[in-house]
């Protein structure tokens, strides 16, 4: 139960994060539109940024639980006086790794295509006014 929570955590925190960046980025991404890269091209940019980043983060992840593993190995087999094996569930890893993947796509193509949708032409442009930052004393 403990690890279902700590999952839901982990997914949350990696699609809030996701968000927010692609939502930081929407200028940038409207500037690649413009100079000539079709939306697919732009989404396609987008998931393999996040690909990169599950894939660093799995990567960093595994070679640390690995060596804290050892460790603990190590200790317990110095402990008990026996050889403990060191059993790592692959088949679970790479289901983790594979739903931080789709979560982490899907978290950063939903708003990058709501920033490549053109605007609503009905919607009449009013530009904002700037407030006045001066106070007055």
């Amino acid at each position: 139960m403990l690890i279902l929570v700590g999952l839901s955590v982990g997914y949350s925190a990696i699609a809030i994060a996701l968000l927010m960046a692609t939502a930081d980025r929407t200028a940038d991404l409207r500037v690649l539109r413009m100079s000539g890269a079709t939306t697919g091209q732009v989404l396609r940019t987008v998931a393999l940024a996040s690909t990169l980043v599950v894939a660093i983060g799995a990567l960093l992840g595994i070679v640390v639980a690995v060596t804290a593993l050892v460790g603990i190995t190590a200790g317990l087999t110095n402990m008990i006086g026996m050889t403990v094996g060191m059993i790592l569930p692959w088949p679970v890893i790479g289901a983790v790794i594979g739903i931080y993947l789709l979560l982490a796509v899907a978290a950063s193509l939903i708003p990058a295509r709501a920033a490549l949708r053109p605007a609503d032409p009905a919607r009449p442009f009013t530009p904002r006014r700037r407030r006045d930052r001066r106070r007055s004393v």
